[in-house]
């Protein structure tokens, strides 16, 4: 990193002032200061930048909902790697779907109201704040639970149609249109806020959360002179300051950021790790109707795969976060990171999670473990060919359940019914 570089960062809920000393090793505001009492108001050049956005995010990724709020390539390794502690007003960075059963839409509106630049042609830290922008950012997140994993999506569909071409304005007016049949899908949503602005009375309809946006404005007014709260830092490197008033530091760093290449890889491991966590809570979800039916054995297994597997992931988040920091501070080589990454590959435990397909050759085998003085071929056989209705040749957990029930202690009606079920199978010859 050029030592004469501006830097760009989202406040993201962090607060700071003009002059206000920022670490750039680990992304955090050190809450010391420049100027040792408040500049003039001559120093600060005040400037209207009147603009309204919005954003939707169906929190299908970390990375995709970095990506869309346009966070700095720096910034989203300092927020994977747990450097920066995001919660309150920020908190909907992180609510990422960790499982398929959970309908999650976030609709974040975006206002900016002024620019602030200091006006001027120590310490062991590296930047301090120069210029920032004003406004505030407010997330209302739709979220429901769902029993048919197939009505996640529509549910969203028909979130992101409602929420598609809405008219903002700066005065805060919010129109949209939905029809009958979104109107049915949009039921029984709880409704949570974030951001910048305290809404006092939470909504719980479409039209209460656009009767509150239509109100950010004012209530942006009684803060900070009517700014509102910061959205950006413009980072100013204290060398420059030093140079432009022939100021010796006492400390010089040269400030390192890893690649765009190495960047990309962080990224995709932790999104291997999302994914992970969310097919395991799938799968932990698809066994809770045939928990009975489960020897205790396997259930222990299973608790521990996923304690191993939670594990893993903050083990891994906090290596690179650590190593992450000493590269910045020029401790520790690029290499380093690579190393770590290709360590993770070989042993990626994302791999070794099931993707709950079972081959005829391996319910043979998984059916034989449960009866080893017996030969269960007959019945597996009957039973596979029975189940496999799409004849792919393989059987989900549900599939696998519903033949291995018949065979196991349990409620008997449930068990019946069970038997019924495959007696009257569609695909049944």
């Amino acid at each position: 990193m050029a030592e004469s570089a501006t830097i760009e960062r989202q406040a993201i809920g962090r607060h700071g002032i003009i002059g206000s000393l920022y670490d750039i090793r680990n992304d955090r505001l050190e809450g010391g200061n420049l100027f040792n009492k408040e500049l003039p108001s001559s120093f600060i050049k005040t400037i209207d930048s009147a603009n309204v956005s919005y954003r939707l995010d169906c929190h299908q990724s970390q990375k995709e909902t970095l990506n869309n709020l346009n966070i700095e390539p720096s910034l989203k390794l300092s927020l994977m790697g747990g450097l920066i502690n995001v919660d309150g007003s920020a908190k909907y960075l992180e609510q990422t779907k960790t499982d398929s059963s959970t309908v999650r839409v976030t609709f974040i509106y975006m206002v900016k109201t002024k620019q602030e630049h200091l006006q001027i042609s120590t310490t062991g830290l590296d930047e301090y704040i120069s210029s920032d922008a004003w406004g505030a950012n407010v997330a209302a997140t739709f979220e429901r639970t769902v029993d048919n994993r197939d009505a996640v999506e529509k549910i969203e569909g028909s979130l992101s149609a409602t929420f598609k071409k809405p008219t903002i304005s700066m005065t805060g007016q919010v129109t949209v249109d939905y029809d009958a049949q979104q109107k049915e899908n949009l039921q029984s949503l709880k409704i949570s806020f974030s951001g910048d602005v305290m809404i006092e009375h939470c909504p719980q309809t479409i039209e209460g959360v656009l009767e509150a946006y239509r109100n950010v404005p004012s209530l942006i007014k009684p803060l900070n002179d009517g700014k509102g709260k910061q959205l950006t830092f413009i980072l100013y490197p204290l060398q420059r300051i030093a140079e432009m008033f022939n100021f010796e530091l006492k400390m010089k760093r040269n400030i390192k950021e890893v690649s765009e290449h190495i960047i990309a890889r962080i990224e995709n491991i932790f999104e291997q790790i999302n994914a992970g966590k969310r097919q395991f809570n799938d799968f932990l979800d698809d066994i809770k109707p045939w928990e009975q039916f489960i020897s205790r054995d396997w259930l222990c297994l299973i608790k521990e795969k996923k304690l191993e597997l939670d594990g893993d992931a903050l083990k891994t988040q906090r290596e690179m976060s650590n190593l992450l920091v000493e590269i910045r501070s020029g401790s520790a080589e690029e290499s380093k990171m690579k190393e770590l990454l290709d360590n993770f590959d070989s042993q990626n435990p994302c791999s070794l999670i099931p993707d709950g397909e079972v081959s005829k050759v391996d319910f043979i085998s998984e059916m034989g473990k449960l009866f080893p003085k017996g030969n269960p071929a007959n019945y597996c056989d009957y039973a596979f060919s029975t189940i496999d209705a799409d004849k792919s040749g393989t059987i989900n957990f549900s599939e696998f359940m519903t033949a291995v029930a018949p065979t196991q202690p349990g409620d008997i009606e449930m068990r019946l019914s069970v038997v019924r079920a495959i007696l009257l199978f569609p695909n049944k010859s």
